[in-house]
């Protein structure tokens, strides 16, 4: 799905036109919205209240922390983006472009893959010298309560002009992760979820100590646990707690 598969051409000017004017587009999004402490995108444009998602990408970021053939010793060496570089931008806006069409996004685990029914469309290269780059995302979902599955268009543009470089075709879906499908089975009366969900807080403070380290405001794990024993389910600082991110 492109542009002009749901715009007419004059939604389509206005687009670029609002996109132009976006004030935020160089300021970096935040490492909870992106998944990643390193932001490779700005704040991301939504046109109207369409599933269409723009933003600037931060090029040098890109080169200074992502090399692929060297990741002790960055930069990268070469004057295009290595095919991995495509990658992190496509996923960060990902990120907030499904945060916002879905609430509930943080509770999901998402699996993605490159449509191998429509071919890329690479008409020209993102050069760290010379291209001014951004990324647009459209996407076409179906939803269910616990469930999410749908498709993808990732374009990046030349931003001086909206010339079109490359297009990328995208599927995915997402399930619910496992403490969330714990705490829905909660909801609906199972007691032995208590006990998984317990097991799955005490596995992930011993075993994500590195990331959760880096968290400011982590939820207490005892205060979780005895939370459930006695019949409450404290669902909001159990999201924090199973998250990577802070979300300020």
């Amino acid at each position: 799905m492109k542009l002009n598969d749901i715009l007419s051409k004059g939604e389509i000017e206005n687009y670029h036109q609002q996109w132009g004017l976006f004030s935020q587009k160089y300021s970096r999004e935040a490492p909870y919205n992106v998944h990643s402490f390193i932001p490779v995108i700005g704040k991301v444009f939504q046109f109207e209240d369409r599933p269409i998602f723009r933003a600037h990408i931060f090029k040098k970021t890109i080169k200074y922390h992502f090399n692929p053939y060297d990741p002790e010793n960055p930069p990268y060496q070469h004057a295009n983006f290595h095919l991995t570089h495509y990658l992190y931008p496509i996923e960060q806006i990902g990120h907030v472009g499904l945060s916002r069409l879905r609430e509930d996004y943080n509770k999901f685990l998402i699996t993605e893959w490159l449509n191998n029914k429509i071919p890329l469309e690479t008409k020209e290269k993102i050069h760290f010298d010379k291209t001014h780059p951004s990324i647009e995302l459209i996407f076409d979902l179906k939803q269910g309560k616990n469930k999410i599955a749908g498709k993808a268009t990732a374009t990046f543009y030349e931003d001086s002009d909206n010339r079109i470089l490359q297009t990328w075709y995208i599927e995915g879906f997402g399930n619910l992760r496992n403490y969330a499908n714990c705490i829905e089975r909660l909801k609906q009366g199972d007691k032995e979820a208590i006990n998984e969900l317990i097991k799955k807080i005490e596995v992930r403070s011993k075993k994500r100590k590195d990331i959760l380290g880096l968290r400011r405001n982590l939820p207490d794990k005892d205060y979780l646990i005895n939370q459930l024993r006695i019949g409450n389910i404290p669902e909001e600082e159990l999201h924090n707690y199973f998250s990577d991110w802070d979300k300020f």
